[in-house]
This record gives C-alpha cells, sequence and structure tokens, in this order.
C-alpha cells in the first residue's frame, strides 16, 4: 500500500476529512460530499491509490478545524507567531507551503467557523492572510512541496472561541489595504461608468428580456481585484489574487465564470457565477439600473404550478448559448462501483482517458442494475450513452474492460457489439431483457437517418427509441416470430406474443466528434433518440499510460455479483422451452431524503423554464429530457455509492443535474456549429466552422476558399449569405481580396 494512502486514512481516522488533490491544488473527486461526512475506508482506496496529493476539508467535518494561511512567502507569519501566547502555540499545528508560506491548523470548541475570511491585505490588493472555513479545504502534507514545522496534522489541539478570536485579531492587525481603500473605490467607480452598455434593446410582450449584464466585461474588474488572465481562448483560465506562476484558479467562457481554487474569497470552490453575479461580490454591480430600452424584471414561466424564473435569458433564445466546454474532472467521478471501476480502467490503459474510462464504468453500472431497480416515479437506470473520441485516443480499450468483467461475471450473453437489424435487437431482448450494446463508430446510424436511404438503419433507430421508453412496461415484439429455433418456433411464438416485459438496453456508443455531429440532422435532433443520449467528449489523446494485465478489485467483483444476483439477468432458456414466460422480479424501489424532493422539484422547474424559454425545436427535444436524465443519473448515483442500501441524496440528484446541464448546453453549442437543414446550410456552418477554429475568428478569402473546396460560385453565395445574415463581415485588403471576421467570434 502507497504511503499517501496510508496517511489518507490516518487523517480521517483522526477525524479529519481528507480528500484526493491533483498537482495544482483542484480535488481529484468529487468532494462537497465530504464537506458534510468523511470517507469510508472503500472510498479512501479508491480515491487515494493514485492521488498526487491529500487535501483536508476544513469547518465542521473535520471537527470545527479552521486554518490560516500566510501568503506573500509567510512573510507576515514570524510577527505574527511571537505574539500568539505559549499556551495557545502548543495547540497549533504548523506546515510550510511550497511557495515559502505557512499554513497554521487549529480546532475550535462550541463555535460554528464561518467561511473563508480575508484577514489581511497589502495595499496593492494582494493577501497576506486569510483563512479556511466551512466549505473550504487545503492541500497538505505530505503531498509535494508540503511539509509539517510543528504538531501532527492527526492531532490538532482545539481552541476556546475567546482563543480563536484573538488569534484572527492578530492577524487582522497586519492589513496593509485601509489607507487605500477610499481610493480603490473611487477607481472601481470610475471604472464602472466605462462598464455600462452604450447598447439599447427594444422588448415586446411576451418576449424575453434583455440582462444589460451580458453586455459588460467583467475582465477589466477581474484584473482590478487582482485576477490574471493566463491563457486566452474560448475557456479562458484566470490566476487568483496573491498567486505569481501560471496556475488555473477559475475558468471564464465569456458567459460563466467557474472557479476551482477554495483560496479565492469571496468566491466559493467549484462553483460557477453569472457575470452578474461576480460582478455583484466584488462590489463592481452599479447601484441603479440603467435604461435598457425595456423592463429589465426576470420573466415568470409557470412551471408545474410553481413560478420559476428564467435567471439568464435574453431577447435571443436560450439555445444559442456559448460553448461551455467539455466536462471538468470533477464531474467525472461517483463514489463506490463507478469510481472503482474507472481508477481500474485508467491503472490499466494504454493510454488513460477519464472522460473514456468514466463513461464506460457509468454504462457497466446502468447495464448491472438491469430490471432491479427504480426511484419512486418508475424510472429505471437504462441510459444511453455515446463517448467522443478522436483516433488513437483510446476508445477501445474501456469497453475490453467492460467485456472482460462481464466474463469473470458469466453474464457475456447479454452483451454485444454491433446492431444487425431491428429483428435481431428485439430478439435479443428477448433472449436477454437486460442487455448492453457498444457499438463503435455510432455516427453511421445517425448519418443514415439523415440520407434517409437505408430502411435497415431507419428500423433499427426506431427500437432503440422504443426500447428507451419501455423500460417500465411491456415492449410489443414484431408478428413475425423468431427462425431457427430448433423446432420449437410454436412455443416461442406464443413467449414472443406475449412481448419483453421492462426491456432494459443499455448503449454505449462511441465515435469521432466531427464524424457524429455532422451526421446528426434536424430530424434526428428532433425526434427523440438523441434528446435520449448523453454524449461526452473526451478531449485530446493524454499521455502513455503502463498497459499491463491488472485483476479486477475483490471489493469491485463483489459489488458487481451482488447486482448480478439481484435476477435482473434472468431469461429464457432456449433449449428449454415451455408456454411459461421467463421468470421476473420486482424491482427495488429506492427512496429519497426530503432535501432530494426538493432539489429534484427545483430541477424540474428549472428544465421547464429552459423547455419554454427555447425558440428552436432542437432545444425544446433537448431540454423536455433534461430532467429525467438527471434524475436518472441521481439513481445510478445512490446505487454506485451504496449497492446494498442505496439511498438518493441531494447532493445525488445535484451531480445528475449539473452533468445533464452542462452536457446539454455543449450539445446546443454544437447543434449550433454542425446541425443542417440542407446542403447549403451545411456549407454555411462549415465555413464558420473554419473561421472559428482555423483561422481564431478571420481568415483571407483565399485560405478560406481552399479549405471550403468547392467552387468560387458557391462559394461566393456562401459568403452573402453569411453576411447578409450579419454572422461575418467583410473587409477590403490593400494588394486584392478580402479578410472575413466573424462578428461574435468566441
Amino acid at each position: 500500500m502507497n504511503q499517501l494512502l496510508i496517511i489518507a486514512s490516518s487523517y480521517v481516522h483522526s477525524g479529519l476529512s481528507a480528500i484526493p488533490t491533483m498537482r495544482d491544488k483542484r480535488p481529484a473527486c468529487s468532494w462537497k460530499v465530504f464537506t458534510e461526512r468523511l470517507m469510508t475506508d472503500q472510498e479512501v482506496v479508491v480515491n487515494f491509490t493514485h492521488a498526487d496529493g491529500i487535501g483536508i476539508v476544513t469547518g465542521k467535518v473535520s471537527g470545527n478545524l479552521e486554518l490560516l494561511d500566510f501568503d506573500d512567502k509567510g512573510s507576515r507569519f514570524e510577527p505574527w507567531i511571537s505574539k500568539v501566547p505559549p499556551e495557545i502555540q502548543s495547540r497549533l499545528v504548523v506546515e510550510n507551503s511550497p511557495s515559502g508560506g505557512k499554513h497554521v491548523f487549529y480546532r475550535v470548541k462550541d463555535l460554528e467557523i464561518p467561511g473563508n475570511r480575508k484577514l489581511a491585505m497589502k495595499s496593492d490588493g494582494h493577501v497576506l492572510i486569510e483563512t479556511r472555513g466551512e466549505g473550504g479545504y487545503v492541500k497538505c502534507a505530505p503531498s509535494d512541496g508540503y511539509s509539517i514545522v510543528s504538531g501532527d496534522l492527526r492531532h490538532i489541539g482545539t481552541l476556546t472561541p475567546l482563543e480563536e478570536n484573538q488569534l484572527i485579531e492578530l492577524a487582522r492587525s497586519f492589513d496593509e489595504s485601509s489607507a487605500t481603500k477610499s481610493r480603490d473605490r473611487q477607481a472601481l467607480d470610475t471604472e464602472r461608468g466605462t462598464l455600462l452598455p452604450s447598447r439599447r434593446t427594444t422588448c415586446t410582450p411576451g418576449t424575453l428580456r434583455f440582462d444589460y449584464a451580458d453586455s459588460i466585461d467583467i475582465r477589466p474588474v477581474l484584473a482590478a481585484n487582482g485576477w490574471k488572465m493566463t491563457r486566452g481562448g474560448n475557456n479562458e483560465h484566470w490566476e487568483r489574487p496573491g498567486k505569481n506562476g501560471r496556475s488555473t484558479s477559475a475558468t471564464f467562457n465569456g458567459d460563466v465564470f467557474y472557479v476551482f481554487s477554495s483560496n479565492a474569497a469571496p468566491f466559493e470552490p467549484n462553483t460557477g457565477y453569472s457575470k452578474r453575479r461576480v460582478l455583484e461580490m466584488l462590489g463592481a454591480w452599479p447601484a441603479r439600473m440603467p435604461s435598457v430600452g425595456c423592463d429589465v424584471t426576470p420573466l415568470p414561466y409557470q412551471a408545474n404550478g410553481a413560478t420559476a424564473y428564467a435567471e439568464d435569458v435574453h431577447e435571443v433564445p436560450v439555445d444559442m448559448v456559448k460553448d461551455p466546454g467539455t466536462l471538468p474532472d470533477e464531474m467525472l467521478s461517483v463514489p463506490g462501483f463507478v469510481d472503482m471501476l474507472t481508477a481500474h480502467t485508467l491503472a490499466c490503459a494504454p493510454y488513460p482517458n477519464r472522460t473514456l474510462a468514466f463513461a464506460a464504468a457509468l454504462a457497466m453500472l446502468a447495464h448491472l442494475t438491469g430490471r432491479n431497480f427504480r426511484d419512486s416515479r418508475n424510472l429505471r437506470t437504462n441510459i444511453y450513452l455515446i463517448a467522443l473520441a478522436d483516433s488513437g485516443v483510446g476508445k477501445d480499450f474501456p469497453r475490453k474492460v467492460n467485456m472482460n468483467l462481464a466474463t469473470e461475471l458469466g453474464i457475456m450473453g447479454g452483451m454485444a457489439d454491433r446492431f444487425a437489424s431491428a429483428e435481431g435487437l428485439e430478439d435479443a431482448l428477448l433472449v436477454r431483457p437486460c442487455s448492453f450494446f457498444q457499438v463503435d463508430e455510432i455516427d453511421t446510424l445517425f448519418a443514415s437517418l439523415a440520407e434517409n436511404g437505408d430502411s435497415t438503419i431507419e428500423r433499427i433507430y426506431g427500437a432503440l427509441l422504443q426500447f428507451a421508453t419501455s423500460a417500465d412496461t411491456t415492449y410489443a415484439m414484431r408478428k413475425k416470430a423468431i427462425q431457427q429455433t430448433g423446432g420449437k418456433a410454436g412455443k416461442f411464438d406464443k413467449i414472443r406474443a406475449r412481448g419483453i416485459r421492462e426491456p432494459h438496453l443499455t448503449l454505449l456508443g462511441t465515435a469521432i466528434p466531427k464524424y457524429l455531429f455532422s451526421a446528426v440532422s434536424e430530424r434526428a435532433m428532433e425526434n427523440g433518440l438523441l434528446s435520449r443520449c448523453l454524449v461526452l467528449e473526451a478531449g485530446e489523446r493524454g499521455s502513455a499510460g503502463n498497459p499491463h494485465f491488472k485483476p479486477f478489485p475483490q471489493e469491485l467483483i463483489d459489488c458487481a455479483r451482488y447486482l448480478v444476483s439481484l435476477g435482473g439477468f434472468d431469461g429464457l432458456d432456449l433449449e428449454n422451452l415451455d408456454d411459461t414466460p421467463p421468470s421476473y422480479i420486482e424491482p427495488y424501489t429506492i427512496d429519497e431524503t426530503e432535501d432530494a424532493t426538493a432539489k429534484r422539484k427545483e430541477v424540474t422547474e428549472r428544465c421547464e423554464v429552459l423547455y419554454r424559454a427555447s425558440k428552436t425545436t432542437s432545444g425544446k427535444a433537448l431540454w423536455s429530457r433534461a430532467a429525467e436524465k438527471s434524475s436518472k443519473l441521481a439513481l445510478l448515483y445512490a446505487i454506485s455509492e451504496n449497492p446494498r442500501d442505496p439511498l438518493i441524496s441531494e447532493h445525488a440528484v445535484e451531480w445528475g443535474w449539473h452533468l445533464t446541464e452542462h452536457l446539454t448546453r455543449r450539445m446546443l453549442f454544437q447543434a449550433s456549429v454542425y446541425v443542417h437543414d440542407n446542403e447549403f446550410d451545411a456549407l454555411r456552418q462549415k465555413a464558420l466552422r473554419y473561421l472559428r477554429d482555423y483561422g481564431h475568428g478571420e481568415m483571407k478569402h483565399g485560405a478560406l476558399l481552399r479549405y471550403m473546396h468547392i467552387d468560387t460560385d458557391a462559394f461566393r453565395r456562401v459568403i452573402e449569405t453569411l453576411i447578409q445574415s450579419e454572422l461575418i463581415t467583410a473587409t477590403p485588403l490593400s494588394r486584392g481580396g478580402f479578410l472575413y471576421r466573424l462578428i461574435c467570434h468566441g
């Protein structure tokens, strides 16, 4: 067992909520749940076996733990500690951080620890001393670069509230910013004036309102508060105040400022903020709302009998969102089975890719739970997943891992890797009512639908759609009996006539991103199948791993065997057909907490808002299924976390919703880039993609013409349409030709 795992376990047993961290301090797991409870021994093994470092969650969960963080290379630590009474010093744990700073740990008796606080700052706004409190975390020893100076993290002393206040006030005495606050406020007020939009919009009754915060650039305000942009592009990387390297504390995609750092007060870690909220929290939101030509009050919608408000809608359709980017790693973690199988796949893969490993593990859990579980609304765990990655990224290895696991469990009869026909799909589910198809190049399915040229594929498509909606009922099979049943066609036909009771089909499709998105038509977006799929993009090929055979962890095997033993895999015995249908076991209903019920209702109302605000049929199709997909994910989260006694928690619902919302917005963005009604529309989108992806927003006439591979007349018509649609501009060049620019680049 590695040393990091042993120490993490000792921290947890001493009452500290330990979490794994990456090299850049970010949590390496979905850690919010561990602000409320400690990890189990099983979770410690899963999360710390391949961790880069250890972090500790501060606040109540760790015994009212609070931390003082001395930045600026710890320049104020010695003056501060010299004034701390010796009887208090003896109960403090002090460690060095890689930047030369100091961390001081202590617990506080009978005191509700507040959140992170900035106690002392330099006159230029850089932080000198701050706290980590409720809801925060800190990377600590024995992670690389961290070392204990005095004390032991497994034996942290406890202070009285009066003693804690003494330490806090002593830290505040080093604040140097008070003399410049009035000047800084005046400068910020002046800068506010430059941020107000000159644009005016007109709203008519029944249209969506325009929130003028969307026309404001928050970058100057971030910079004025000590934030630094470390990388540009569609998804900018920002570094928090007080850091001087090139780390990433937050990202900004033009709409959402997503904070990773737990040391970025007033922002909370792993939380996304709208531009308006960023301005409000940094004190740069004007007290008076400027006139923008219409009422800016949020537009109410009636959702499930309650009034919900569209928080981020504009006068344009809500489907026209900017690219949210690929999934952040913290969303790709589910405690228990999913994390165990993901970790095993990553440890053995030639080119480890967390998104691909996670998608395969989640699909495998959906298969193993088939026909065994449901929630209070009778939703089942059947899901359709599509994992996208370019050639060479490693799409095939996670599929092989699932096949190997199925072989070890003795359930290979329910696994397949292709669709031969709709009839074959029905036969497979009749024999094995719980089946798992892992299909490569699934883009051909959607391409055929777009071309309307293959009736066989059309029937497969229809069957997939029917199976997706039949998991809680009986699937009515075709009239024609199955052939080649060894002379038992008559008996088989009697069984077939009864249909398939509650069939459970899990699908894991893989494809190259551009081929799938290029193949998706408006029809595919609108007719229901794609709206039921969760599409995850794996990004670029990672570093080479250490491919080797490794047996599945016994804990993983035990969990999987327990799920199989529940009976959902029982099917027909073709050698002993009689008039009796296959056995059926009533699925176990998983309860949910009251907080989970409230959160689920909130999610449903939010989806209703987004559905009603959508101005395209594609948007309506995707948002109409978002709440259902979110609930299925919450159900899987609960089973993965505790298969023998699952309970849907508020955190499970939140995770399911955040994952679903991100994937839905990403799909809507990709649809705006790729999905087309006709060939000319496809050429328009192709030109826009080349301008955005290859030209960084602009490209000369000759270069774009070469990329497009079309004749000059067709190219001219495409360019004229884009200009008339106000999507691009054409600027004459001094040496002839034109420079084409995206009007709304990024």
